[in-house]
């Protein structure tokens, strides 16, 4: 891991310990590529959207999944093909 992305993730890392952001309850809605069922894989990106829309870390979760080029799962509200 380079620094860069070592220093993206403590930062992110952080911000999840000191918030507890409620997608750490319920992580799998947060990768709806892993859902073969369309219809459960739009309900989850739906719910997971609501809870990144209220959620204190939204930006430092966003540019993480920029920074380190995340490929999969919604970050920040955001979809791969969003980011």
């Amino acid at each position: 891991m380079s620094h860069h992305r070592r220093d993206q993730y403590a930062a992110l890392s952080e911000a999840i310990r000191r918030e507890q952001p409620r997608c750490q309850e319920i992580p799998f809605i947060f990768f709806p590529e892993d859902i073969p069922q369309t219809t459960t894989r739009n309900q989850a990106i739906e719910t997971a959207r609501k809870i990144c829309a209220q959620c204190p870390i939204r930006l430092e979760c966003f540019e993480y999944a920029l920074n380190t080029g995340q490929r999969f799962g919604i970050w920040g509200g955001t979809l791969p093909s969003e980011r």
